[in-house]
């Protein structure tokens, strides 16, 4: 079975690597392989030898293993690409008919929530959305069927080297679409839950209890987070906290809160059983406390609502719980394989989520590493070295940096968690239904528990730039190879080749992004929407112009686009942030990455909202050399007053191999008084994002581009770039790209649109 599980997984992620649906004939070529597969081995053990029967076996088993994962996640894929909106219906206002399928979440000005459409335009729909409410709205309440006018997009996410794939994950939770209720007089309500929605309006009193109960208490924010799985209320400053000791995934219930309330049921359960004869007799203590630890995590599991994650952990507890009560075994790597195939039979898209990688990788390094090599004394303690050495690779992979700190942090606070923080929160919970008094003392108690776990972790989030390791895996090679470094590590003492890890370390060291030439750069403009941040790259200096917009007080560009991309990058540190003009697109980002990287010098055409080191303004006559390449500022003009878009800091940069000139927000007024300069580039980043107002006639005859690159957002709402604007530069020959449809656009040898190099069956559409 574990053969065929693993097989099933390989094939699973298939849908990782492929960009197009394979044609059926693929189809049936491949089940003629599997069959002469069979009939060849087959024939070939007609010598009766008991070893080959068996790898004439294994090999079948994993031929079709791997097929089968692959045209399951097909079916799963074809399933979900039919319910993304049709293009043909973008930004149009639309009727809509449906219900409300999650907890609806309010973030600064608006209140988001899921919502499935049964009905669009009077016509029988079925796509779930995802939709965000402006301003003053009613109540909404889980499972309240609206009629709703709406105006949606096609799932569209930042496509940039490092950056969080949005897209996949809108895929792998079956959104179709994104979008906000537009203000109309017949958004009205229809009718209240429906028996299937009651679950989600359950929750959603308990959450509304839980706030009124505890408000007035330190960290109640943490409360909603750690029973109903909603996280709306924690604060910005709590996340930071969290993310820099790794403990973040205590507040998102997933199968570490399912495995600690099962345990601690499961083992109170039994000593109870243990000190009744009576019940002992009847039912074996192990049967009775596998049957009330299942029914606790679903109980709990339904609380969170389901998400995919409590799902696969319900999953793998019951496999694990089902076999204690049969007495099969105890701790077994059969167990492990079960539980991933029957994950992956129930939701094969689990591939594209991170918590599946990591719950999974965590519970079969213990399973690989554990099984009876440890004393039971220093158990715990061995524990959390060897998950977060089986995470090492992954947590590289997929978040580029590894806290040291994280385990002396769980290795303290998970056993907190466990033993008296999640039993008084699930108690308290279910209390509420017959005390509220009760319940208020149960959530106290946790409370003040969090508090002095809090009070451990701001000291530990204090020193965490010490423990913290940021290094990105640059290809999935140097991933396949540190696995195996920690397969070889793991393996038991005395074991011969454990040398051999060593060598499969090095790619990590060793494996660089490729190199810069002397007097030649790489230059990249990021897709960060309706924004503008760019990076220029030299043989030992980086330059960054322009950090992207900040969109809410808690996510900016900066973090999620431009840090990602230089650690990707391998870059730890900023010799010049440009920021060319005060506008919250271009400055957005600014804080972030000076608050996680070094950053030599900051220049800008006006006085910064905040404070920062070693700034100075930029103007006319500004010209240094970096390795070869000439850098010159060509505006604003000294002692000039702050004019806005056309006090932009405009930086040409000249090198071997290209010359970029970067414009900012200039219009007309500033590029006329550039035309006196040399403007000659075979890059240009166009002025204004595209507006009308820039790129005049003379402007582009002087610059006179090959590339013409437009940082523009996905059907932004000032229709940004211009048509004008873009048949004036193709006039002049140049070619035009624009950051929505190609996302980041890199060039040093040749030029690199990253959403077509790196397209997925689930990404945008880069045809259209």
């Amino acid at each position: 079975m574990c053969y065929f599980s693993v097989a099933f997984l390989l094939g699973a992620c298939g849908i990782l690597i492929i960009s197009v649906m394979p044609h059926f004939i693929y189809i049936i070529i491949a089940l003629a392989i599997v069959l002469c597969a069979h009939l060849f081995l087959n024939n070939s053990a007609a010598s009766g030898r008991d070893c080959f029967l068996t790898l004439k076996h294994q090999m079948t088993l994993f031929l079709v293993g791997l097929l089968g994962g692959f045209f399951w996640v097909l079916l799963f894929v074809s399933i979900q690409l039919s319910q993304i909106l049709p293009q043909n219906l973008e930004g149009k206002t639309l009727q809509v008919a449906g219900r409300i399928v999650s907890l609806p979440e309010r973030k600064d000005h608006a209140i988001k929530f899921t919502f499935h459409i049964t009905t669009l335009n009077g016509f029988h729909d079925n796509h779930r959305v995802l939709l965000n409410w402006y301003g003053a709205t009613p109540n909404l309440l889980p499972g309240d069927q609206w009629s709703l006018a709406v105006r949606l997009k096609r799932p569209h996410g930042f496509a940039n080297p490092g950056s969080f794939d949005y897209e996949a994950y809108l895929f792998s939770h079956r959104i179709g679409a994104t979008g906000y209720v537009v203000s109309a007089e017949n958004n009205r309500l229809l009718n209240h839950a429906r028996y299937h929605q009651l679950l989600n309006r359950w929750r959603g009193r308990i959450q509304n209890k839980i706030v009124q109960l505890t408000q007035d208490q330190l960290l109640w924010q943490l409360l909603p987070a750690l029973v109903v799985g909603s996280r709306q209320f924690v604060t910005a400053e709590q996340w930071t906290v969290l993310q820099q000791t790794g403990t973040n995934h205590l507040i998102a219930i997933a199968g570490l809160h399912i495995g600690l309330i099962a345990g601690f049921i499961f083992f109170l359960i039994r000593w109870i059983w243990r000190c009744i004869p009576f019940l002992a007799l009847r039912i074996p203590d192990q049967v009775a406390a596998s049957c009330f630890s299942l029914f606790t995590a679903i109980i709990y599991a339904s609380m969170a609502g389901f998400p995919v994650q409590t799902q696969r952990a319900l999953i793998m507890l019951s496999v694990v719980l089902f076999s204690l009560m049969l007495r099969r075994i105890t701790l077994s790597l059969s167990v492990f394989c079960y539980a991933l195939l029957l994950v992956l039979i129930l939701n094969p898209l689990s591939v594209m989520d991170v918590g599946f990688w990591l719950s999974f990788v965590a519970v079969g390094t213990i399973f690989y590493a554990m099984k009876g090599r440890i004393h039971i004394s220093w158990q715990w303690i061995r524990v959390q070295w060897v998950i977060m050495l089986g995470l090492f690779p992954w947590m590289l992979w997929f978040f580029q940096q590894v806290s040291l700190a994280s385990v002396l942090a769980n290795m303290i606070v998970v056993p907190w968690f466990g033993v008296v923080i999640m039993p008084c929160v699930l108690f308290g919970a279910v209390s509420l239904l017959f005390s509220s008094i009760l319940s208020r003392w149960l959530f106290y108690v946790a409370l003040k528990n969090l508090q002095l776990i809090w009070i451990l972790l701001k000291f530990m989030a204090r020193f965490n730039y010490i423990l913290l390791i940021h290094l990105a895996i640059l290809h999935l090679w140097i991933l396949f190879s540190l696995v195996l470094a920690v397969i070889l590590l793991l393996m038991p003492k005395g074991f011969s080749g454990r040398y051999l890890a060593s060598f499969f370390l090095l790619p990590l060291v060793f494996v660089f992004p490729k190199n810069i030439s002397y007097g030649n750069m790489r230059f990249t403009l990021l897709d960060v929407g309706q924004g503008l941040s760019s990076v220029v790259e030299t043989q030992h200096h980086v330059l960054v112009f322009d950090t992207g917009p900040k969109m809410s007080p808690d996510f900016d560009t900066g973090a999620a686009v431009v840090v990602p991309y230089l650690r990707q990058m391998h870059i730890s540190t900023i010799d010049l942030l440009m920021i060319s003009h005060l506008d919250n697109d271009h400055i957005g980002g600014a804080q972030s990455i000076i608050l996680s990287m070094p950053v030599s010098q900051v220049m800008s055409s006006a006085r910064l909202p905040f404070d920062v080191n070693n700034f100075q303004y930029c103007h006319r006559g500004e010209r240094w050399n970096w390795d070869g390449v000439k850098f010159e500022v060509l505006s604003p003009m000294q002692n000039k007053i702050y004019l806005g878009n056309n006090s932009s800091c405009v930086l040409h940069v000249m090198a071997k191999n290209q010359r970029v000139l970067l414009t900012g927000d200039i219009e007309k007024p500033a590029e006329k008084t550039l035309l006196s300069e040399n403007l000659k580039s075979t890059i240009l980043v166009a002025p204004h994002h595209g507006s009308i107002t820039s790129s005049t006639q003379k402007f582009v005859l002087a610059v006179d581009p090959s590339d013409v690159f437009f940082p523009i957002g996905y059907r932004n709402r000032f229709r940004f770039p211009s048509v004008v604007v873009k048949r004036r530069y193709q006039g002049v020959g140049a070619k035009t790209y624009d950051t929505a449809y190609s996302g980041a656009i890199e060039i040093y040898t040749d030029l690199n649109l990253y959403r077509f190099s790196h397209h997925h069956l689930w990404g945008f559409d880069v045809t259209h």
